[in-house]
Parts: structure tokens; C-alpha cells; sequence
């Protein structure tokens, strides 16, 4: 059977951050459920690739753009529907944010792009993070 949770890397944090997570942050990929666990109340972020099918999740204090460049290298999130961005708070966890779904994204995002990341299937998402109504959150708010 193979292994599809691991941990992906420590990455260095942000210097304005150090002293709320260290040195480095750590990006997991795929992870378990007892991995969200550890990140508590203070909540979580996630970058979702249907093109591979991984999750990866983060600190909510680390942006998703600052995380995606550690993650994709050279990318831009705005102009990349394959990439559903997040931010889970709580404990149990719940969606607080997914971006471009959000009221300041109309002012980024065009209705072609809404549309190309609706043509995807984000089921598999669902195996990891409990957002048992995705497909209500992705509507143009």
C-alpha cells in the first residue's frame, strides 16, 4: 500500500513572524488527520492541486501566495484555477475563506476564471478537510 500523507518541508518563515512560529514553518502535504489536529484553534491554511490531486496545508499565519512560491515556485494564484486556496479556523476545523469565493475577489478574478475552476472536480478535497458543502461555498459572493 503507498503511503499518500507525508510531510512535505520546512520552509523559512518570514521574518515578521519568527517569533509566533520559529524559524522555519512546516508544509504538509496530504496530511492526516491528527497533523490538522495539531495546528488548533489557531486554524490552518491549505492550497489544493487538482491537477495532482495533494493538499498542502500551512500556518494560518502564512499567506497562500507567500507559501504557493515555496510550494509551485514562480506562480501566480490569480491567473492558476487548478489551485483552490483556503483557510480553515476552529476546532473542529471549519472553511472560513476560499479563495477567489470571497466579496474582495471580484474586484481580481473575472467570471472565465470562477468558471475554469468549477470545471474541475474538488471531491477528493473532502477526504481530508471537512467541507461537506464545497460546492455551496463556490459561488460568487
Amino acid at each position: 500500500m503507498k503511503l499518500e500523507e507525508a510531510f512535505f518541508d520546512y520552509k523559512p518563515t518570514p521574518f515578521f513572524l519568527t517569533s509566533k512560529l520559529g524559524k522555519n514553518f512546516e508544509i504538509f502535504v496530504n496530511p492526516t488527520k491528527k497533523e490538522l489536529s495539531e495546528f488548533g484553534e489557531d486554524g490552518y491554511r491549505f492550497l489544493a492541486n487538482v491537477k495532482d490531486k495533494k493538499l498542502y496545508v500551512f500556518s494560518a499565519y502564512i499567506l497562500h501566495q507567500f507559501a504557493a512560491e515555496h510550494i509551485f515556485g514562480e506562480i501566480d494564484l490569480y491567473k492558476s484555477p487548478h489551485i483552490l486556496a483556503g483557510t480553515m479556523y476552529g476546532k473542529p476545523a471549519k472553511l472560513e475563506d476560499l479563495v477567489p469565493f470571497n466579496p474582495e475577489a471580484d474586484e481580481v478574478f473575472d467570471k472565465s476564471f470562477y468558471e475554469k475552476i468549477k470545471e474541475y472536480d474538488w471531491d477528493w478535497i473532502k477526504k481530508y478537510l471537512n467541507i461537506p458543502d464545497l460546492e455551496k461555498q463556490m459561488i460568487i459572493k
